[in-house]
């Protein structure tokens, strides 16, 4: 299975809140990933599918609110806010097992 890394992870990390998007393609298909910490609540994960890719994540491409998408909710373990790189590993694992299926 082969999976594109358009760019290398953008990490928008000013601590609260935190984020960080990945943009990929699969089979033709154009992905984020996206990462978001909150004091609130640990790491979470999603798996956002766009219509379009473009290089910019800026509409008509890479909208990560594209309507008839839906935010797919990646399972991951409790990553501490100092974790990022684990995270990003577990994350991307999670990701390929996901696509196989896809």
């Amino acid at each position: 299975m082969k999976i594109e890394i358009v760019e290398d992870w953008l990490d928008d990390l000013i601590w609260c809140p935190s984020q960080c998007y990945l943009k990929i393609i699969h089979n033709n298909r154009w992905f984020i990933i996206y990462l978001r910490w909150r004091h609130s609540d640990p790491w979470r994960a999603y798996l956002c599918e766009t219509s379009v890719g473009n290089t910019t994540f800026e509409p008509p491409g890479w909208d990560m609110h594209d309507p008839g998408y839906d935010w797919i909710d990646i399972p991951v373990d409790d990553f501490r806010d100092d974790q990022l790189v684990e995270l990003k590993i577990a994350v991307m694992e999670e990701i390929k097992s996901l696509l196989l299926k896809v």
